[in-house]
């Protein structure tokens, strides 16, 4: 497509991209770098043999090795607003993005303007005007900024390079067919100079990204750090979170903490993807260096235990259950006592196995209160002592009668009937009563926490 607009249109538009100096001096400035481009010097060219565009006609296909940049030069010097606007244009029709994030017609057509007439000197490889150094570096702070998705901005940027070459290809239409093949052969050339600008503009929509990460983490943890410490006494401190999370104050929550992380900050971000994934709605940040989240029941089930488990196998994680909102501060305390108390890799789910966290957490309370209500097993041998336990073992992971305890340890009836009986002879506690089957209960579950901290 042909493009031909005069000086004065030109400086127009350049003049708004010098702020930095006084408008004498900027006009001369831009006066200068449109009458300072040159053509490219090739031997043997006259000083008419121009074809269509601006370009000569080339007298071997090896000089056609400048021709694309000897383009770039003409299209700078007449001016680009005619591929500018088209370019705003497509833009603004076929990516919705930039409507949604609220990008400006005239904004869109300022930045292009810079980043294709940076594309344009890079192409020429002429110096680039300091003014339009950072313009493609500036272009992806001011959309990530803007919240425009960086998929939408790079998608204008290949309309960018849609147009351009367009462009060239329209400006070179003159040329032998064999001279126009050369030239167009360069497209690499374009190509190399978009890609600059590509990475200038990802560049800086990370920078963007990053801050406005760290700006929302500090942020959360700030609104977490009220929560988890006044909630409790303060019900404006629970609405108030209750509002910014989306969370509802009602309902069946799962309270989790991962302890003994060396980048707990790694690890909140995969938890907060995997409930997200998984549609639940859910709060997770770090407080304490430990990862502390919240998630709220789907259907009246929390998250499945993969979700929530350390992969790393350094993190000690629990789980506790909460009714409602103002009960989740309390939870993910409990919580934090268990996974510190537990080893690496361990996974504790407090509302599953009630007794082994009671062992875990009070190990010294609990042992006291076995080595009293057990003291009388001590004048039972290792081996008999080992047939306890299996029927202890056996007794809570069924129904509880003789029948399926014998059928779990392929013991006869009437040896599980021994065993019961010599238990309730030397301790008083008979598992036909409840409060001595809570006891019972804590004894096999100290024992367990007991072999895998010493195994």
């Amino acid at each position: 497509m042909g493009v031909a607009v005069g000086v004065p249109e030109v400086l127009k538009v350049l003049l708004l991209f010098t702020p930095h100096i006084g408008p004498h001096h900027r006009r001369t400035a831009v006066v200068n770098q449109i009458t300072e481009i040159p053509p490219l010097a090739v031997h043997g060219a006259q000083s008419g043999d121009r074809s269509a565009g601006g370009l000569r006609q080339m007298n071997a296909p090896a000089e056609a090795t400048n021709g694309i940049r000897q383009v770039a030069r003409d299209l700078l010097r007449r001016g680009i607003e005619d591929l500018v606007e088209a370019s705003a244009d497509l833009i603004s029709g076929e990516e919705p993005s930039y409507g949604d994030a609220h990008v400006a017609h005239s904004d869109l057509a300022r930045q292009t303007h810079r980043t294709l007439s940076l594309t344009l000197y890079r192409l020429a490889d002429l110096k680039v005007p300091e003014e339009l150094s950072t313009a493609a570096y500036e272009t992806g702070l001011r959309r990530a900024e803007q919240g425009l998705p960086l998929a939408s901005l790079l998608h204008a940027f290949r309309i960018d390079l849609r147009l351009l070459w367009d462009t060239i290809t329209e400006e070179v239409r003159g040329l032998e067919d064999l001279e126009r093949l050369t030239v167009l052969e360069q497209h690499t050339l374009l190509w190399e100079a978009l890609e600059a600008n590509t990475a200038d503009v990802v560049k800086a929509y990370r920078v963007v990204e990053t801050r406005q990460a760290q700006r929302l983490d500090q942020r959360d943890r700030e609104l977490f750090k009220r929560f988890v410490t006044t909630a409790e006494r303060q019900p404006d401190t629970l609405a108030t979170f209750a509002a910014q999370t989306t969370l509802q104050i009602d309902g069946y929550y799962t309270a989790f903490v991962v302890t003994g992380l060396s980048d707990p900050r790694e690890t909140a971000a995969v938890l907060r993807a995997r409930l997200r994934d998984n549609h639940f709605r859910s709060f997770v940040t770090v407080y304490k260096e430990d990862v502390h989240g919240l998630a709220r029941a789907r259907d009246g089930l929390g998250p499945r235990a993969e979700l929530l488990a350390d992969n790393s196998g350094e993190g000690s994680v629990a789980v506790v259950p909460a009714m409602g909102l103002s009960s989740v501060p309390r939870a993910l305390r409990v919580a934090r006592e268990v996974a510190t108390a537990r080893q690496p890799g361990s996974f504790a789910n407090v509302g599953e196995q009630p007794f082994e966290q009671l062992a875990a957490l009070e190990p010294e309370t609990v042992d006291a209160i076995l080595d009293y209500r057990l003291r009388g097993l001590s004048v039972l041998t290792t081996a008999e002592m080992a047939g306890i336990w299996e029927t202890l073992e056996a007794l809570f992971a069924g129904d509880g009668t003789v029948t399926d305890i014998a059928a779990r340890t392929y013991r006869h009836r009437n040896t599980i009937r021994g065993r019961i009986d010599k238990l309730r002879e030397l301790t008083g506690l008979n598992s036909r009563v409840p409060a001595d089957l809570a006891v019972l209960a804590l004894a096999v579950a100290r024992r367990r926490t007991a072999t895998v901290y010493n195994s």
